[in-house]
């Protein structure tokens, strides 16, 4: 009787009604595929963008070096480094990345050495063009470029005094300055009349925040620095001490407390790496902070979130906090937006 009524019910079923509609569906996919592959860019396509960075550059890029010129830079570079002289030291962590050396028209290229690389051949075009005067404009914010101090935070004085010395004994410059492609942007406006488009230095400044993440071993360097200038304004009555292992920083209290800092930058891992610091030792911090660091501001429930779905112990808050630039021009700043769940009395308002 069931299967009879099986029988009766498909041969009510109209085939073709089915067929079409699923033709519909697959031609409608199509059609919206066809048009987004038009969108895409082809291989064999003429570049666009290179044909005006061609038209703008012109023949300002310098010769192909050989590989004899660049082992002595290499060997150089080793020197300067174990000296720590400019530029390019804070680099030689790369020497031990996954792939420290790669191979670009035939020349084997060691990544360590792409600062001292770009510094030699901006000495030799000095030398060879005569120049007096010499701008270096550049978005790498590392100390082995710029001269730093403390004095409120840390600010930038402009170049490293090594840096100018040396263009003015190997390339004989007169006035060598530095500046990060904003600064050049907003001088060049001033005192030179170039024309800047509005929102040309926005821009400018939301690709420089977008770079601090592109390099991630450079990028946490940034980071953590950013923190503990940070930490030091919050606490600057206590000593914040920078640790080699976990927590990243450590703050004594009276009678022998201590707060921890523990910092992350926000990436499609941040669960699992949240996963494995509440699987440390943490039962010795009056409170533990995991730290947070995100391109932009997040909202309070993002964070009440986290906390939730982590079931954070009684001793551990997380904060979220993002990256601005500093108006001074110095290094990128940590702000914090906010954090979960309050601590009591280091809760919002003792940041």
């Amino acid at each position: 009787m069931e299967s009879s009524s099986c029988e009766n019910v498909m041969a009510a079923i109209n085939p073709d009604k089915f067929l079409d509609d699923v033709k519909r569906l697959f031609d409608s996919f199509n059609a919206d595929l066809n048009a987004l592959e038009k969108t895409q860019p082809d291989i064999i396509d003429e570049d666009e963008t290179r044909k005006a960075l061609d038209g703008i550059i012109g023949p300002a890029v310098g010769p192909v070096p050989e590989q004899k010129d660049l082992d002595l830079i290499y060997a150089e570079g080793k020197r300067r480094y174990d000296q720590r002289c400019p530029p390019g030291y804070d680099d030689s962590r790369k020497a031990k990345e996954d792939e420290p050396i790669y191979i670009s028209n035939g020349l084997r290229i060691e990544r360590q050495y792409g600062d001292l690389l770009v510094w030699k051949q901006i000495l030799a075009v000095a030398t060879q063009k005569h120049l007096k005067h010499l701008i270096f404009v550049t978005d790498d914010e590392k100390s082995d470029w710029w001269w730093k101090y403390e004095s409120r935070g840390q600010k930038i004085l402009g170049p490293r005094p090594e840096l100018i010395e040396e263009a003015k004994r190997d390339a004989g410059v007169d006035v060598f300055y530095m500046y990060n492609s904003e600064q050049f942007m907003k001088y060049a406006s001033e005192y030179l009349g170039l024309r800047v488009e509005p929102g040309s230095i926005e821009q400018i400044r939301e690709t420089r925040r977008n770079l601090w993440y592109s390099d991630k071993a450079a990028t946490e360097s940034v980071v953590e620095f950013a923190v503990l200038e940070w930490l030091l304004r919050i606490h600057a009555e206590r000593q914040v001490e920078a640790n080699r292992g976990f927590p990243d920083f450590t703050v004594n209290l009276e009678g022998g407390a201590r707060l921890g800092y523990e910092v992350k930058i926000l990436t499609s891992t941040t669960s699992r790496r949240i996963r494995e610091l509440l699987s440390r030792d943490i039962a010795g911090f009056q409170r533990l902070y995991i730290i947070l660091v995100t391109t932009e501001a997040k909202s309070d429930e993002f964070v009440l979130d986290l906390a939730l779905r982590y079931r954070l112990p009684a001793n551990v808050s997380i904060i979220i906090g993002h990256m601005e630039d500093d108006p001074d021009g110095s290094d990128p700043l940590f702000v914090p937006d906010i954090e979960e769940p309050s601590p009591g009395p280091w809760a919002r308002g003792s940041h």
